[in-house]
């Protein structure tokens, strides 16, 4: 006896039988592979390095915040630019260089100081206070 063709219904019906039979097969097969790969050589290894690489970045970050505070001077911050495998020390010019902020610090020095002061004298101390770094 000859079988009839499979109509778009019933075709419809077995495939959703067959993705709800692979759906669940496919998930014990991904938790079989998911035990094997965590028991791995491998993945102990990557864990390893992964562990490595985290505390050298926070060996890293330490040493950078370390080289900014000790080298940054009132007129720049100090600072390690990386890009990629290189890294450099870069300036930025705070704000206090602007003529403004120097005039502030001008009009402040000459309040606060108690002996007269030439305006020769009271640039090299701004600029000496200035160049000075932080510590």
């Amino acid at each position: 006896m000859k079988q009839k063709p499979l109509t778009k219904t019933i075709a419809t019906m077995l495939a959703q039988k067959v993705r709800q039979e692979l759906t669940t097969k496919s998930m014990a097969h991904s938790e079989q592979i998911k035990v094997k790969a965590l028991a791995s050589k491998e993945f102990k290894e990557y864990k390893k390095v992964a562990d490595q690489i985290a505390e050298l970045q926070t060996k890293r970050k330490l040493l950078k915040d370390a080289v900014t505070a000790k080298y940054s001077s009132e007129i720049a911050e100090t600072y390690i630019y990386e890009y990629g495998t290189t890294a450099e020390i870069r300036f930025r010019e705070q704000n206090k260089v602007s003529v403004d902020g120097i005039r502030d610090m001008l009009l402040l020095e000459d309040y606060f100081n108690n002996s007269s002061v030439t305006p020769e004298e009271m640039v090299d101390k701004m600029v000496t206070k200035l160049l000075t770094i932080k510590k």
